[in-house]
Formats: C-alpha cells, sequence, structure tokens
C-alpha cells in the first residue's frame, strides 16, 4: 500500500511490517516511530533502507499501525542521521589474511592498510546479537565471495570481509566470511544487555601488536564520540 511521501508498506506475518522508501534516514525514522508511541507497535528496528516495524495486538477493525504511522508529520525528519563512532584495535594476523591478498591481487601489507583506511558505516545488525554490517569497504578489498565450506566456529572479535562489507564476530558463530584479523574488544554481553553497534554508528580499524592488544583486553566497545 502506498502513502504521500512515496513510503510504502510491506506485511511479513501477521505482526511484522516492513517500511520502505523511508521518507529519512532509517535510524531517523524507526526513533520517531517509538517516540511517537504508536498503537500496537512493540519496537522499530532500522536497516539499511528500511525499518521493521514489530506488532503486538491491535484492534483488526480499527487502523492498522501502518496507518497510523503514515499519518505522522514527517517534515521534521532530519536529511541526515549521524550516529556515533567507534575506533577498533586490530591485531592482523587472521587466517584468511594471505589467502585475500592472493585472490585480490595484493600484499598482506596493502590488505592491511586498506582495511584501516575503509571508513565503514554499520547499515544492519543481525545474523546474531551485535553482528554489524559494515558497508564501506575499499574497492581494492571487494569482490570475495562467501568461503565454499563456512567454519563451523569462529572465535569472538574476529574481523572478517566479505563482498563489500566487514564485521566483526561478537561472539563465537559459524562464519563463511575471510578472517583478516581479531580484536580484543568485548563487542556483546547479552547476560547484561551489552549491544553499544547500532545503525547508523560508524566504524574504523587501527592496528595494534600482539603486545598492544593485551593492554585492551577486558575493555568493551565504546563509542569515542
Amino acid at each position: 500500500m502506498g502513502y504521500e511521501w512515496g513510503m510504502r508498506f510491506e506485511r511479513v506475518g501477521y505482526r511484522l511490517v516492513i517500511m520502505k522508501d523511508c521518507p529519512g534516514p532509517a535510524p531517523a525514522v524507526a526513533q520517531k516511530i517509538r517516540e511517537a508511541k504508536v498503537t500496537g507497535v512493540i519496537d522499530a528496528v532500522p536497516c539499511f533502507d528500511c525499518v521493521g516495524i514489530y506488532m503486538g495486538v491491535y484492534e483488526p477493525r480499527g487502523k492498522h499501525p501502518s496507518e497510523e504511522i503514515a499519518a505522522l508529520d514527517w517534515s521534521d525528519l532530519p536529511a541526515s542521521f549521524e550516529g556515533r563512532h567507534f575506533r577498533v584495535p586490530v591485531v592482523y594476523d587472521g587466517e584468511d589474511l594471505e589467502g585475500v591478498a592472493s585472490r585480490l591481487g595484493l600484499g598482506v601489507p596493502e590488505v592491511i592498510k586498506l582495511h584501516q583506511e575503509s571508513q565503514f558505516l554499520c547499515e544492519a545488525v543481525g545474523f546474531c546479537p551485535g553482528f554489524g554490517y559494515l558497508t564501506g569497504l575499499h574497492p581494492a578489498l571487494t569482490g570475495l565471495p562467501r568461503l565454499d565450506s563456512p567454519r563451523p566456529r569462529v572465535a569472538p572479535g574476529s574481523v572478517a570481509i566479505m563482498g563489500d562489507q566487514s564485521a566483526v564476530y561478537p561472539m563465537e558463530r559459524p562464519g563463511g566470511w575471510w578472517l583478516i584479523g581479531r580484536t580484543p574488544l568485548e563487542f556483546v554481553n547479552v547476560e547484561e544487555r551489552f549491544f553499544p553497534l547500532e545503525v547508523g554508528d560508524t566504524v574504523e580499524f587501527f592496528a595494534v601488536s600482539e603486545a598492544e592488544a593485551r593492554e585492551f583486553e577486558g575493555r568493551r566497545l565504546e563509542a569515542v564520540r
């Protein structure tokens, strides 16, 4: 169904609607929906250029939540959204690092340099808690497919690239991305509900030695601005 501003709503089951063609940056749209306390809406979650709207119980004979959302005043949305910024220390010793360099026709030092020069934007969080899909990978590092045989276990803190994105595995999980390094920072703590990385945040990586990495052990991911 279409509304003014060009926004579209697509149902995915009974309790989820995907809002597309948003009238502004997805994080700002999601925040406005949450603050509006729309009837029947439990949460609004931004992702890339759309927003997932999770619904609880609403009166089927009344207005659908998407109608109330479409009727909100969207004129005050910012043209851009500036999230927080994170700097992540990395020991570039990943088991796929040499394979990445060889496949891309680069030297290992050049792969490390270009990854650090990339300015990343978190455009989605998914797969597992705290796994941020970071776009902005340097063009010379893009194009790697998923591994033919995904690993059954990838260690927490593993820094990886695939396609045109980079990511940090926040907890042990299976994984098919190419591992180029590791960070000593804690990205997620489920028990304490610590999930700092959000859509709209920016991330940069910087190289540290093994000795320097030990200085960061026990620390959590924290925004620098």
